[in-house]
């Protein structure tokens, strides 16, 4: 359990904090094993004797502050794995801890005096709770106090290692601050969301929950979805720090607190619908913090994150305040700050944004009459269950591979310079699909085998040498397809008819207009019109590409940090000007006509482009100052 590198930075941080308390090692072990539950005493005993006969052979850092600031580089990726821990930077935990102090809620009880209830349940190396105390130290300059404080504070992790690293800083930080190194929290190793003792008792549950997918994980969520705690919220393709804001809702006094950093998915995910029901219901959001620029965890680069702060339900409504900041060089700069009254849009999903934005786009919904999902159909891209012999496959299914095999050649995909003896089609990926048409000239082909067809001659020579590998997959396993077809081939029809294709995910709203066949996986979506409308497939590509419905997206679609999630859900739920082939319509299928036929770099497309957005708003109701606000959204989009 304990590595060598560990032992070496328990060692290196005992010994500074004990040179620097004059007390014995012996007098600390005590003192410690007192504050811990039975699950981190025994790891720590176990610590204590492996460290009696270690040597340190090589520094681990520099000093307890570099530690202290740094530690989410000493994690290993493998426990990271396993935990989805990624530690919060100080900056950005200082920032959370100002929103907080600023609830007068919390600071008139910290100016009386009062006792809190705290709880942080997956603390890593505690370093909100250690922030927090010398926080109320510096507001109540009261030592008692602190101390009293600090014994009211519960830590919890699964993890023992940076429990037993964290308390030690926490000792450090506060004999530094007040003087004072036996202070007394509650230790706890112990997955906090199965635990009851806290539920209906905290005044403020804080933190930074873990990041861990169902994705890759289902024996872990397995767990959750049969626990008597969690499996009320349990949700098919959720993320584990859903449960955390469920169970910190629990744990809650009415009126007290959560304060959590997190991604923004939740948000919009459909897999967040029964979280955002149970914030909807028990809480109220009071503050909302969007960071922007630089990434927030180091260690997790492109996540889009935000902090919040959730007040248990009381009788009264309150505003919640909107803030943007901008993170960079380890510091946070306000953006912008405004009250809201509500986060909450007509269908339950939660979106964070200011009172100017919402009122326009409530403007332009006005004037929506239809969804999308009224007359056209949007469907997935191909997924064959084997593309190539990969080296993931070879490894799998080393002892059953027929001996032909070679790694990288093509089962079902080809590159265009790979020979096969065999017809195959044409096969796009989502990097080819731009602004409403497409690049001519892929480089894949795809061997299209659906449920209709009989394989024999070359074609069944080709797939046999994969049989075994085939033969594994799910779908035929079940019976639902034979071992040589696409896993999910879906209809041949939806790939040679007239179509809208997209990309799953784009930083621009990228729709182009196809008529001739056009295959794609899984990461490609389809939009074809119910009755085989062309005019208004062309009628949609327009208004899809447009500056209007980039705003839209951004701020009402599903996003994964700045990227648009252009997949099945968020487009069919799009509410758009129903197509009556009025004349304005017909002008921009004219226009779309136009484009198709047209270089994207001539003057001509430019202008055409324009044409397009300037109809759009027009018809849309905007005026100016609306068109404003929708063209910044671009800035940088185009």
């Amino acid at each position: 359990m304990f590595d060598d590198k560990y032992v070496s930075m328990y060692l290196e941080l005992e010994g500074i904090l004990l040179k620097r308390l004059n007390i014995s090692s012996y007098k600390l072990e005590q003192h410690i094993l007192s504050i811990m539950d039975k699950n981190l005493k025994r790891d720590y005993l176990e610590l204590c004797e492996i460290k009696k006969d270690f040597h340190i052979t090589f520094r681990v850092f520099e000093n307890v502050i570099h530690f202290a600031d740094n530690y989410d580089e000493f994690i290993a990726e493998t426990d990271r794995v396993v935990t989805g821990s990624y530690y919060t930077p100080k900056f950005i935990i200082e920032n959370m801890l100002d929103s907080i102090f600023k609830l007068d809620e919390i600071s008139k009880k910290i100016k009386r005096k009062q006792i809190l209830e705290i709880l942080e349940p997956s603390s890593g190396n505690m370093l909100f709770v250690r922030l927090l105390s010398k926080k109320i130290y510096d507001i109540s300059l009261d030592v008692d106090y602190v101390k009293r404080i600090i014994s009211h504070i519960n830590v919890v992790d699964i993890n023992s290692k940076p429990l037993i690293l964290g308390i030690l800083l926490w000792i450090y930080e506060m004999y530094e601050c007040i003087g004072e190194w036996q202070i007394r929290p509650n230790l706890i190793c112990d997955n906090a969301l199965f635990l009851d003792c806290f539920e209906n008792k905290m005044d403020l549950v804080i933190g930074n929950p873990p990041y861990l997918g169902e994705k890759g994980n289902c024996e872990l969520f397995k767990i959750y979805k049969n626990h008597p705690m969690t499996s009320k919220y349990y949700t098919a393709r959720m993320d584990l720090y859903y449960l955390f804001i469920h169970r910190a809702i629990d744990y809650l006094k009415p009126c007290g607190f959560i304060s959590y950093i997190t991604t923004n998915y939740f948000k919009t995910a459909d897999s967040g619908k029964v979280l955002r029901a149970d914030i909807m219901q028990r809480t109220m959001f009071r503050q909302i913090t969007n960071y922007i620029g630089g990434d927030v965890f180091k260690s997790a680069r492109g996540q889009h994150n935000n902090s919040f702060i959730l007040e248990k339900m009381c009788s009264d409504k309150k505003s919640c305040v909107l803030e943007t900041v901008w993170t960079k060089k380890n510091s946070v700069q306000l953006i912008s700050s405004e009250l809201i009254d509500s986060v909450f849009d007509d269908r339950g999903q939660v979106f964070f944004e200011s009172k100017m934005v919402r009122d326009l786009i409530n403007k332009i919904l006005s004037h929506c009459d239809c969804c999308i999902a009224s007359d056209f159909d949007v469907k997935q891209g191909i997924i064959s269950g084997a593309d190539r012999f990969s080296a993931r496959l070879k490894n799998r299914y080393l002892d059953v591979i027929d001996e032909r095999v070679k790694l990288g050649e093509g089962i079902f995909v080809f590159n265009v310079e790979e020979v096969t003896n065999f017809k195959c089609e044409d096969f796009y990926k989502n990097s080819d699909i731009t602004k409403y048409t497409i690049k001519t000239k892929p480089k894949y082909k795809i061997l299209y085998i659906d449920k209709n067809e009989v394989i024999n001659g070359d074609i069944k020579n080709h797939l046999t040498k994969y049989k075994s590998v085939l033969s594994e997959r799910r779908e035929v396993k079940k019976g639902y397809i034979n071992w040589y077809e696409l896993q999910w081939a879906r209809s041949r029809a939806l790939f040679t008819q007239p179509k809208i294709v997209v990309p799953q995910r784009n930083h621009k709203n990228v729709f182009a207009y196809v008529e001739h066949e056009f295959y794609a996986s899984a990461d490609v979506y389809y939009i074809i019109h119910k009755n085989r409308d062309i005019n208004a497939l062309k009628y949609l590509t327009a208004i899809l590409n447009s500056k209007l419905y980039y705003f839209i997206l951004y701020h009402r679609g599903k996003r994964k940090g700045e990227l648009l999630e252009l997949y099945s859900t968020p487009i069919k739920s799009l509410r758009i000007k129903n197509y009556l082939g009025l004349d304005w319509q017909l002008e921009l299928v004219q226009y779309i006509d136009e484009i198709i036929l047209m270089s994207k770099n001539s003057k001509s497309y430019l202008y055409i482009i324009e044409k397009i957005d300037d109809l759009i708003y027009k018809e849309y109701g905007l005026n100016p100052s609306d068109m404003q606000i929708i063209e910044n959204c671009n800035i940088g989009e185009s």
